[in-house]
């Protein structure tokens, strides 16, 4: 019935970062969301959300807790997706509409990461912040998310933020992880690439 409409809402990377977006973010929604499905969505911008496994098949075990995350950094078994951070000050820079030019991103950038004193920056990031689904997610709706270990795009330690905001609303039993120990972003094992 017209008043009594409920959806499920998911995506895909990027889709999934928007439907996450969506549902957290958006006041006063014209239909009740049962549920959410996020497949390999990032959740924010920010460097300490972008880790990947540091060779195809050198995957974690387990990824739930963010101590994991933790340990395989130190252990490096994952590593920063972005040597340079001028990429992540970029991308920002285009969900604003190109506001700063070249040289203001630059200086932004010392030695390949963000200068987060850099007033420009810290000016960039209270607007792009409000864009990042994990500022915004606190349990209320039951999520489906899945991760993969070979993931060299969106990695591991997404899920690891996710569980502590459920965490933190005690909601974790609203929370369920597929994790494709050796699939790549697109979801199949990384050699399948060549041959599909």
């Amino acid at each position: 019935k017209e008043n009594n409409l409920e959806f499920a809402m998911g995506g895909v990377s990027a889709g999934a970062h928007i439907a996450l977006l969506y549902a957290h973010k958006i006041k006063n929604l014209i239909f009740d969301i049962k549920f959410l499905i996020n497949i390999v969505g990032p959740i924010s911008l920010l460097p300490e959300h972008w880790y990947v496994p540091t060779e195809s098949f050198e995957v974690l075990e387990s990824i739930e807790e963010r101590s994991d995350i933790n340990n395989a950094i130190n252990e490096g078994k994952i590593k920063k997706i972005f040597e340079d951070e001028y990429t992540l000050v970029n991308y920002m820079n285009l969900f604003l509409g190109k506001k700063y030019t070249s040289k203001e991103l630059q200086e932004m950038v010392e030695n390949k990461l963000i200068k987060t004193d850099n007033e420009k920056y810290q000016e960039m990031l209270m607007i792009v912040e409000k864009a990042f689904p994990i500022n915004y997610i606190d349990g209320r709706y039951p999520l489906l998310c899945e991760y993969c270990g070979n993931d060299q795009e969106v990695g591991v330690a997404n899920y690891s933020y996710i569980k502590e905001k459920y965490r933190q609303n005690n909601k974790l039993d609203f929370l369920e992880l597929v994790y494709m120990k050796y699939g790549g972003h697109e979801l199949y094992h990384y050699e399948q690439e060549q041959s599909i």
